[in-house]
């Protein structure tokens, strides 16, 4: 009975293909045969690879991967994220600014395509 070839080892052909290796030596160095190398790199035979949908939680409408909080929570703890409310009142001032600029510059866009 033939061996089974893991999606790590498929991998690892493919990227030697992708390197310009022959088929060949591919396959002599991954003791696979070489017409098993040449269905890899053509598609005909696909890696089995299971890769999980990403956990989302829904924040006010905003979809926000569990991954980007816990990196976002792993960056406030390394850095201790701290201001002053001086800081935070210039911050919240920019945004304000940066989004009514935004929001002109979206009325005029708007306002070229309806032609007028």
């Amino acid at each position: 009975m033939p061996k089974r070839i893991s999606a790590e080892k498929d991998m690892q052909i493919l990227a030697d293909v992708g390197l310009g290796m022959l088929n060949k030596d591919v396959a002599v160095k991954y003791n696979v045969s070489p017409s098993y190398v040449s269905k890899l790199s053509l598609g005909k035979k696909v890696p089995d690879i299971h890769i999980p949908k990403p956990v989302e939680f829904s924040i006010q409408n905003i979809n926000v991967h569990k991954a980007t909080l816990d990196e976002i929570q792993r960056i406030i703890d390394e850095n201790q994220v701290l201001a002053s409310e001086d800081e935070y009142i210039k911050i919240l001032k920019d945004r304000i600014k940066n989004a009514l600029i935004d929001a002109k510059l979206y009325i005029e866009v708007l306002k070229k395509f309806k032609g007028e």
